[in-house]
């Protein structure tokens, strides 16, 4: 499945802020290990635990995610930011969350080759209204790939 942290694909206004159980898997479905794998909760638990100095397990990194527990200590937040390479913003402010989060699209699209490619032809070929159009139809793309995909794929229950 493909994670998009956008309004719509979470079903929220753009004013309604996310919660610390949506962020938390937001990382955890984009941020992967080197193997490209998704992270566990208990290595996410046991890279806490090594940053704060505190025990920390995979189940309370799953009732974060759960949202059945919602208010971790500002220590635990720093040491999942730390973790995930994120600003510690991320998990306080949704303004500053999507702007890191379409960094982190970003960085994920331009580990393809053809993507990284295509996004230097463009950028250096190509006059600004023409890139404005290709974006457009790239963007249209890619939601109705992204939709597909979510259509087809069943949900991970971690």
């Amino acid at each position: 499945m493909r994670a998009v942290f956008g309004d719509h694909e979470l079903g929220h206004p753009p004013d309604q802020p996310r919660t610390l159980a949506e962020k938390l898997n937001y990382l955890l479905d984009r941020i992967r290990r080197d193997d490209g794998r998704r992270f566990t909760h208990a290595q996410v638990a046991d890279a806490v635990a090594r940053s704060t100095g505190r025990p920390c397990d995979r189940g309370y990194i799953s009732q974060l995610c759960s949202g059945t527990r919602d208010n971790p200590t500002m220590i635990v937040l720093e040491a999942l930011a730390d973790f995930f390479d994120v600003s510690p913003a991320f998990f306080f402010d949704d303004a500053r969350s999507r702007r890191i989060a379409e960094q982190i699209e970003l960085a994920i699209a331009l580990q393809d080759p053809d993507t990284r490619a295509l996004a230097l032809e463009m950028l250096t070929r190509l006059e600004p209204d023409d890139v404005d159009a290709a974006a457009t139809v790239i963007r249209a793309i890619a939601k109705r790939r992204t939709s597909e995909a979510d259509n087809k794929a069943p949900r991970d229950p971690h």
